[in-house]
């Protein structure tokens, strides 16, 4: 069956993924149909394999790893892609190899505000590092020195053909003006192969591939999804307490059975809670008493008549008691448990 050759705009540029006669144009050289070229293995940090997100907090800072290589001695390259709650792509975050020989690659990201973001890594062969790690041994040795600068200039041709060039874009056309002139500079005999080989390795030479990079057989990882919460989700301090137990008024005289609190009473010791440090307010589990099974007063099997009234409790008005009151003091979350 043919294959052909398929050219896709990406952030980074243009890509070449490969394809067969009826096959989606996605196919080839992506986890989402077939395994990559470049294995990209245990991509952390993942729940249950993936199944649950990971969970940070807004703006919080964490690594992105994953074992990433390849057969031969061709260069590898990788980065991770972070897309926001609204599913836009950041640019590429590129991954370092965090100790050497180990083949595990990272990057630190941050998610910003709250919600899903979803990221995965992309690994590629780097045709322009593994041209310069064997210029750096070629061309000071004499070894193959027009060969070798010939086929930096091709690949810093490819590399200029692969950005992208959208009507009035100033920075693009910029830096293949730049790449373009590194390759007459590599294709000039009349300089010293030394002069020629340093003009390779100029800084602004590598901010542009690091903007644009020249990727062959990129790989991606499946998505991964990590659910930031507000920072509050991370720490805090928590205060637990029995609404009925704040307000009961007791007659001293023994006239009168106690009456218990309410959450209006409640609601009235949140500022003394607030005064003493804590954060959140959290109350015992509260739900709907039924009617059958129902318990009185110290376990006994028959229950106080002031029981009935309390069968759909909590209802409208314990949330309305949480949403008035959440918002004008100062521990922010009132939770049943």
């Amino acid at each position: 069956m043919p294959v052909r050759s398929v050219h896709r705009a990406t952030s980074a540029g243009l890509e070449q993924t490969w394809t067969r006669a009826g096959m989606n144009s996605a196919a080839l050289g992506s986890v989402t149909s077939v395994i990559g070229r470049i294995p990209i293995l245990d991509v952390e940090p993942a729940v249950d394999c993936g199944r649950r997100p990971a969970r940070a907090v807004a703006g919080e800072t964490f690594q992105v790893s994953a074992t990433i290589f390849r057969e031969g001695h061709g260069m590898v390259n990788a980065a991770a892609v972070l897309r926001d709650p609204e599913r836009q792509a950041g640019p590429l975050l590129y991954m370092r190899e965090l100790a050497p020989g180990t083949d595990r690659w990272g990057t630190d990201v941050t998610v910003t505000g709250e919600g899903v973001w979803r990221f995965h890594v992309e690994a590629w062969g780097d045709p322009i590092a593994s041209w310069h790690h064997d210029a750096a041994i070629k061309i000071p040795a004499g070894q193959d020195v027009e060969l070798m600068l010939a086929e930096g200039a091709r690949l810093f041709e490819r590399a200029a053909r692969r950005i992208p060039q959208p009507p009035g874009a100033a920075r693009p056309a910029a830096a293949r003006a730049a790449l373009r002139a590194l390759v007459a500079t590599l294709r000039d005999r009349g300089l010293a192969p030394w002069d020629r080989l340093e003009a390779a390795e100029e800084a602004g030479i590598a901010a542009i591939l690091r903007r644009w990079p020249l990727r062959d057989l990129v790989s991606r990882s499946r998505p991964l999804t990590v659910q930031a919460d507000r920072e509050r989700a991370l720490y805090g301090s928590w205060y637990e307490f029995f609404p009925r137990s704040e307000g009961v008024q007791i007659d001293p005289m023994g006239r009168r059975a106690p009456t218990s609190g309410t959450l209006r009473t409640a609601a009235k010791r949140l500022d003394a809670i607030a005064g003493m440090g804590f954060d959140v307010v959290y109350l015992p589990p509260v739900h709907p008493i039924g009617t059958t099974f129902r318990k009185g007063r110290n376990n006994t099997l028959t229950p106080a008549r002031w029981t009935t009234s309390m069968r759909s409790w909590p209802g409208p008005a314990s949330w309305a008691w949480r949403s008035r009151w959440t918002s004008r003091c100062r521990p922010r979350r009132i939770t049943r448990g």
